[in-house]
């Protein structure tokens, strides 16, 4: 990128990163969708039917990763016609969507100052994916799979009010079990 003899700027080279970019965005998802599979697995072998989150839990490490693979989603000023361009943007969408219905186990072990850290960093996350996902649906920027976006939207939208509703009941439901363990177990 730079500037001709008469000041004139060369936009040859906008284009030249993404395709590392695209490589960045795509080893971000393959690490989230290989940490969620691994939890699948631990599930299944250690016979906890719930998938517990043991190595893609709600953390600050694994915001990063759902931020970086939503790039393409929340990418304003990208032009990406092409129809497999399109389709990388509404992947993103869903697996913010995935991401947050896998992570709803891992609720249960937080303590409340990290509950609420945490659950105030996926809404902040959330909402920028979906703001920006209507203002290109507005704009058309998206325009080839404009149905599946909006169903992705009221999806996300209501996985994030279940993980909200979930994770305020949390810290009651602990001490209720608690308290009922220590009584059961006084019984003993």
């Amino acid at each position: 990128m730079g500037c001709d003899s008469q000041g004139n700027l060369s936009d040859a080279e906008f284009s030249k990163p993404l395709p590392s970019i695209g490589i960045y965005v795509a080893a971000a998802s393959l690490i989230c969708g290989v940490s969620m599979f691994a939890d699948l697995l631990h599930g299944f072998r250690h016979r906890k039917f719930w998938f517990p989150c043991k190595f893609f839990s709600l953390n600050a490490t694994t915001l990063t990763f759902i931020t970086i693979c939503v790039k393409l989603s929340v990418d304003l000023n990208t032009c990406m016609p092409s129809r497999q361009d399109q389709l990388a943007k509404l992947s993103s969408s869903v697996l913010v969507c995935t991401v947050m219905a896998n992570s709803m186990p891992s609720l249960g072990v937080m303590v409340n100052q990290d509950l609420l850290m945490n659950l105030m960093a996926l809404g902040i996350l959330v909402i920028t994916d979906l703001v920006n996902i209507c203002i290109q649906l507005g704009t058309g920027a998206i325009y080839v799979f404009p149905q599946e976006h909006a169903l992705v939207i009221v999806l996300t939208l209501l996985m994030f009010v279940i993980l909200s509703f979930s994770a305020i009941t949390v810290p009651a439901t602990k001490r209720f079990l608690e308290l009922k363990y220590k009584k059961s177990y006084e019984l003993l």
